[in-house]
């Protein structure tokens, strides 16, 4: 791999630079491919999918593989209801706004996943938008709990509307009857 970066005839201190250079993306590498977030490159305008790292696989329990030979699997992979939120936030991102969104998607293992996506852009030569980049989140437990939670709540809520109405004893007395 070395061999390939650097040319034969390049000096020792090119050789230190570039080892340099290869070895600090090994390890920027391994560390991002050991979060529980994922990173992903995309073309712009085009929209295809051309970097991934090994954390999108847990989350979509799918090979980016399929998603570099697929290029559009992406937009497959997105619940038909939440299709325009991604699509609208990757043309905020292309007019220089850094956009956030959330949305769903469904693993193969069918289970539905929510996703937290920031996305950036790059500029290419022209000054336009060449490349979108963007770090997402599965967020899937963080809404869950929350609809648990709001749930809950909502039921308190609704139980604690219809307690006043009754005292302890009429509760009692129609059950004793």
């Amino acid at each position: 791999m070395l061999a390939q970066i650097v040319d034969k005839t390049a000096n020792t201190d090119n050789l230190c630079k570039d080892n340099n250079i290869v070895n600090y993306n090994n390890a920027f590498l391994q560390t991002i491919n050991n979060t529980n977030v994922f990173f992903w490159v995309m073309t712009y305008p085009e929209s295809r999918i051309c970097f991934l790292n090994e954390t999108f696989e847990r989350v979509f329990n799918r090979k980016r593989e399929e998603f570099y030979a697929s290029p559009y699997m992406w937009k497959e992979a997105i619940l038909n209801d939440d299709i325009k939120i991604a699509e609208n936030a990757i043309k905020e991102a292309a007019k220089n706004i850094n956009s956030n969104c959330i949305f769903r998607i469904l693993n193969s293992e069918g289970e539905i996943r929510w996703i937290e996506n920031h996305i950036y852009f790059q500029k290419g030569e022209v000054g336009e938008p060449d490349f979108l980049h963007g770090i997402a989140f599965d967020v899937t437990k963080k809404v869950e709990d929350e609809s648990f939670t709001e749930n809950q709540t909502a039921f308190l809520a609704s139980l604690l509307d219809y307690l006043p109405r009754f005292s302890f004893c009429q509760i009692i007395k129609r059950y004793i009857s």
